[in-house]
Formats: C-alpha cells, sequence, structure tokens
C-alpha cells in the first residue's frame, strides 16, 4: 500500500473562503459540542476549535466518499470546529478521505465526509492528522 505525503499542518491555515459549511452540516457540529460545553460556555468562546477528547470512528472511503475502502477504527480526537476536526491515530492515514463518526446525545451518531488536510509523526508510534469538513454522509456500509 502506498503512503501519500500530505502537507505539514500549519496551525493559522483555514479552509479557503469558497468553502462554506452548511446549516445543516454547523448544526450536526454544534450537537456534537453541545455533550460536551454549556450553551453559555460555547458562546463566551473566541476560538472556534475546541478540544474533543473522544473516541470517534473513522472509515476510510473513496475520494468522492461513496465507497468503504477499508474498515473502521477508532481514534482519539484532538480538536472539533465548524469546518473540521484533528485526531490522534497509531499509523499513518495513506487516504485522503474519510468517513468520521461522531456520538451525539443519545446514541445517535453523525457521519461526516473528511478531507484530510496533513498527518505527522508525534511521538510513540502515534501520528496526528486533520482535515476540514466536505459534507454528511449516510454511515459507513450504508450507502
Amino acid at each position: 500500500m502506498e503512503l501519500i505525503a500530505l502537507q505539514e499542518p500549519d496551525l493559522e491555515t483555514v479552509p479557503p473562503p469558497e468553502v462554506e459549511v452548511d446549516a445543516a452540516l454547523r448544526s450536526q457540529i454544534w450537537g456534537v459540542l453541545g455533550l460536551m460545553y454549556p450553551y453559555d460556555v460555547l458562546e463566551r468562546r473566541s476560538q472556534d476549535r475546541f478540544a474533543y477528547p473522544k473516541l470517534l470512528r473513522i472509515t476510510p472511503v473513496s475520494g468522492d466518499g461513496s465507497q468503504a475502502v477499508e474498515p473502521t477504527f477508532v481514534v482519539a480526537g484532538k480538536h472539533l470546529s465548524e469546518r473540521g476536526l484533528g485526531f490522534f491515530h497509531p499509523g499513518p492515514l495513506p487516504h485522503r478521505s474519510v468517513v468520521v463518526s461522531l456520538e451525539r446525545p443519545g446514541g445517535q451518531w453523525v457521519h461526516l465526509l473528511l478531507n484530510l488536510k496533513w498527518c505527522r509523526f508525534v511521538s510513540h508510534g502515534w501520528y496526528e492528522s486533520g482535515g476540514w469538513f466536505v459534507r454528511s454522509v449516510p454511515a459507513p456500509g450504508e450507502g
């Protein structure tokens, strides 16, 4: 399997201005964040990234997000925002597109197509990756 070299992260970089987050996607992200941050805390924060120390599911998919190309696995979240996600995982990721599955209240799940923009080795065999959300998608395997 060939590894794809991903661009190193620039922490000041944001998605291109032409990438708008649609209202439905924003609502789903805030539904996930609402579990961890009470509404009054969310309003006072000036940053658009929030610590997200939760386990989540990653499913590598084809570029258009229509078909899983490898089995789902669990990773550790780092940051979550309306536009994207950062997470830790135990090995390099050879794919540019993944479906991220985030748990909402009541055991409901949100499934989002994520374009990976960077991957880097951090230590002890662990890597950190991140990218930008594209759109909501069906649960992997439910196509």
